[in-house]
């Protein structure tokens, strides 16, 4: 049995160190199925096999904030609560963003709004093609995107034109 106090104790072979660890995946667009551990503070994604043997991270080079995957074909999505979404492919390089807006998370009250006496109120934030700060995602059988964000949710059509 594993310690859940260290996420996963030394007979596990996950190792300390995550900061805000915010999404958990098993990813299986490769031979053998992997598990990705979005580490949210850290800026990165950590990578083991099934059996909890570390194998690989990648970093803030192109993450800011990531929290949760989903995937379709040889892509991988990765919200990013710092207001956008990154596609990655099969070697967990970048294929691109979606929506990014990363300049709004500096605005007062972000991901809310902020009124003159500073209190939080819902967001006026939102705009058309950008995103906010996605939490949530699926894909459905035509490759639709449908990502659930702060007040809102976004469908993207046709995520396979990507790939």
């Amino acid at each position: 049995m594993c310690d859940t106090r260290n996420i996963i104790d030394s007979r596990c072979k996950l190792t300390e160190g995550f900061d805000c660890p915010h999404g958990i995946f098993i990813d299986r667009r490769k031979g053998d199925p992997e598990l990705y551990v979005a580490d949210r503070t850290n800026h990165r994604v950590r990578v083991y096999d099934m059996e909890g043997r570390f194998k690989r991270s990648f970093e803030d080079d192109f993450l800011s904030s990531p929290s949760g995957f989903v995937t379709d074909g040889d892509l991988m999505v990765i919200a990013e609560l710092r207001a956008r979404l990154a596609v990655i492919g099969r070697d967990d390089n970048l294929v691109c963003y979606l929506g990014d807006n990363e300049g709004v998370c500096s605005k007062d009250g972000w991901p809310n709004g902020e009124n003159q006496d500073g209190e939080v109120i819902p967001t006026g934030l939102l705009q058309p093609g950008l995103f906010n700060s996605p939490h949530g995602m699926a894909v459905d059988k035509q490759g639709n995107l449908f990502v659930a964000e702060w007040r809102r949710f976004t469908k993207l059509e046709n995520l396979r034109s990507l790939g």
